[in-house]
């Protein structure tokens, strides 16, 4: 018998929706996360070339936004064809930076990566991670497109039917 997403996590974090604004997905309890992975998918962007969202990471100590969240580190690939398997190469992202889509960059995908064990060390009361899109630029006034969020969890106790994470 094949295990059924047992040894993942898969958490619908935003639904594909139309979107030209700044958003924040759902928040993921950390309790029993030994790695989180965000998976940001979009269509085409329809708009002018200085539309940009930018993505972070950020750590929360309740499930509401707070003061004190906190920028995460992470890393991230960006997936380069509809219907490939090709991804570029891995890259770092400080925790005061952040990954920038592109109207350049449509109908892509991006698998951002972040390690559960850098958040005591940077916010001793986060308990929780999310992530943040910032639209710029005439990202507003952009043609409709969907964006979607899936966070695929690697949980410390895997089982068919997983902890709790939000």
């Amino acid at each position: 018998m094949k295990s059924f997403a047992e040894k993942v996590q898969i958490i619908n974090l935003r639904a594909p929706a139309v979107s030209t604004a700044s958003f924040e997905t759902a928040r993921i309890r950390m309790r029993n996360v030994q790695w989180l992975s965000f998976l940001v998918q979009w269509g085409a962007m329809g708009g002018a070339a200085t539309s940009t969202y930018t993505f972070q990471v950020r750590s929360a100590a309740t499930q509401s936004t707070g003061a004190t969240d906190t920028l995460l580190p992470f890393k991230y690939r960006l997936a380069q064809a509809v219907g490939s398997d090709t991804w570029g190469a891995i890259t770092s992202v400080a925790a005061t930076a952040g990954a920038v889509a592109t109207e350049a960059m449509s109908n892509q995908a991006m698998l951002i990566e972040v390690d559960p064990a850098v958040i005591p060390g940077l916010h001793s009361a986060g308990r929780y991670a999310y992530l943040q899109c910032t639209a710029a630029g005439t990202a507003a006034t952009d043609s409709n497109y969907a964006m979607s969020v899936t966070a695929l969890l690697a949980p410390r106790y895997p089982q068919n039917a997983n902890l709790a994470s939000t």
